[in-house]
C-alpha cells in the first residue's frame, strides 16, 4: 500500500511537471514571435534615432547659418542706424541753421525796409552788398547778421551748400 501512495504521489508530479513544461512551451513560443515584433521595433526606433541624429545635424547646420546670416543683418542695422543719426543730427543742425537764415532774413529785410520805407517784398529793395548793411548796436542780439545772404562767388546761401553737401554726401 505504501508503494501505490508513492507510485501515485510520482505520477502526479509527473502530470505536474507536464503540465508545467506545456505551459512553458507556450510562453517559449510567445515570447519568440513577441521577439520577431520586438526586433522590427528595435529596427523601426532604430531607424527614428537615426533621422532624429541627421534632424538634428541639419539644425545645427541652419541655426550656424542663421546666426551668421542674423549677425549680418544686425551689422547692416547698426550701420543703418548710425547713418540715421548721422542724417538725424545733420539735418537738425542744417534745420537750425535755416532757421537762423529765416530770422537773419527777416531781419535784413525789415532793416532794408526801415530804411528805404518801403513794405513791398524783399525782392523789390534794390541789391546791396551785404557788407554795406550794419546793424544798430543793441538791435540785433546776433553775433552775426549776414549769415545766410547769398555768396558771391556760388551765388548760394552757406546754409543751402551744406545741405546739397549732405544730401551729396548722403547719396
Amino acid at each position: 500500500m505504501f508503494a501505490i501512495i508513492i507510485d501515485i504521489a510520482v505520477i502526479l508530479l509527473l502530470v505536474m511537471t507536464i503540465i508545467f513544461c506545456w505551459r512553458l512551451n507556450n510562453k517559449i513560443i510567445e515570447l519568440k514571435s513577441g521577439r520577431k515584433d520586438l526586433l522590427e521595433l528595435v529596427k523601426t526606433l532604430d531607424s527614428a534615432i537615426l533621422k532624429t541624429n541627421t534632424n538634428i545635424s541639419e539644425l545645427k547646420i541652419m541655426s550656424q547659418n542663421s546666426a551668421v546670416e542674423l549677425s549680418a543683418l544686425v551689422s547692416q542695422a547698426q550701420e543703418y542706424i548710425s547713418d540715421l543719426n548721422f542724417m538725424n543730427e545733420t539735418a537738425a543742425k542744417l534745420a537750425d541753421r535755416l532757421e537762423k537764415n529765416i530770422s537773419d532774413a527777416r531781419y535784413v529785410s525789415e532793416k532794408l525796409r526801415s530804411e528805404y520805407g518801403r513794405t513791398e517784398v524783399a525782392n523789390d529793395v534794390p541789391k546791396h552788398n551785404p557788407a554795406e548793411i550794419k546793424p544798430e548796436p543793441n538791435l540785433n542780439p546776433r553775433p552775426n547778421p549776414n549769415y545766410g545772404i547769398k555768396n558771391l562767388k556760388s551765388g548760394f546761401s552757406k546754409a543751402k551748400e551744406e545741405l546739397i553737401s549732405a544730401l551729396r554726401f548722403v547719396k
